[in-house]
C-alpha cells in the first residue's frame, strides 16, 4: 500500500520536461538525478519518444500502426523512472477518445527487481508490475487493468540507442501466451540537438 501511495503522489505532469529550469515540482521531478546502481535497466529509456502501434483486435493486426508520443524522464528527487504515455483520439479505432497514461518505476532492492504501477485514462485502477533485466530486453510480469487474462507480460528490446521494440502478452488459458499490442518506438534529438 505504501508502494501505491508513494507512486500517486509522483503521478503529476512535468511541465517542461526536458528543461533544466527549476519549476513548481523541482525537486520532484527531475532530469538530472540518478536512480542508483540498477539504473542502466530504464534509464537508457530516458527521453522523448514517437511511436507506431498496433493493437490487434478480434479481426486480427491492423495494417496501419497509430502513433503516440512517450516521454520518460526522472522523478521523485531522481529514486524512480516515470513514464507519460499519449495516445490522440482516434489511437484505437473511430470514436476512441484518446489515452493518457503513466507507469512509475522503483528499485526494490530486497526483491532485486524494479517494482511497477501503471494507470490510464481508460483503464480501470492500477496495474503493478514487476520488472528485470533479461539480457538484451527487460521484462515485465503483472497484470494488466481491465484485461480477460490473469497475467500479462511486457517486453522491452533496445534495438538501437535510439529505436525500441515493446511487446505486451497475454496469458492464454493453456499457459502460454498471445501477442495482444506491438510498437517500434524512435527516440526524439535532446531539445538542445534539433
Amino acid at each position: 500500500m505504501r508502494f501505491l501511495l508513494v507512486v500517486l503522489g509522483a503521478l503529476a505532469w512535468p511541465a517542461r520536461v526536458d528543461s533544466q529550469e527549476p519549476g513548481p515540482l523541482a525537486g520532484v521531478v527531475s532530469t538530472r538525478a540518478t536512480v542508483g546502481a540498477d539504473a542502466p535497466l530504464f534509464e537508457r529509456m530516458i527521453g522523448t519518444w514517437d511511436v507506431l502501434q498496433r493493437t490487434r483486435s478480434d479481426a486480427g493486426w491492423p495494417e496501419t500502426a497509430d502513433r503516440a508520443l512517450w516521454i520518460w524522464t526522472r522523478t521523485l528527487g531522481g529514486s524512480a523512472v516515470q513514464d507519460y504515455w499519449i495516445a490522440p483520439p482516434g489511437h484505437d479505432g473511430p470514436g476512441w477518445e484518446g489515452q493518457i497514461g503513466t507507469n512509475v518505476r522503483i528499485f526494490d532492492a530486497d526483491a532485486d527487481a524494479w517494482r511497477i504501477v501503471w494507470t490510464a485514462t481508460d483503464e480501470p485502477g492500477f496495474a503493478e508490475y514487476r520488472a528485470v533485466d533479461d539480457g538484451d530486453r527487460v521484462v515485465m510480469t503483472g497484470a494488466h487493468p481491465g484485461a480477460e487474462a490473469p497475467a500479462s507480460r511486457i517486453t522491452y528490446r533496445l534495438l538501437a540507442a535510439d529505436t525500441l521494440d515493446w511487446l505486451l502478452e497475454f496469458r492464454r488459458p493453456d499457459g502460454g501466451w498471445i501477442d495482444v499490442s506491438r510498437a517500434r518506438a524512435v527516440r526524439r534529438p535532446p531539445a538542445s540537438a534539433r
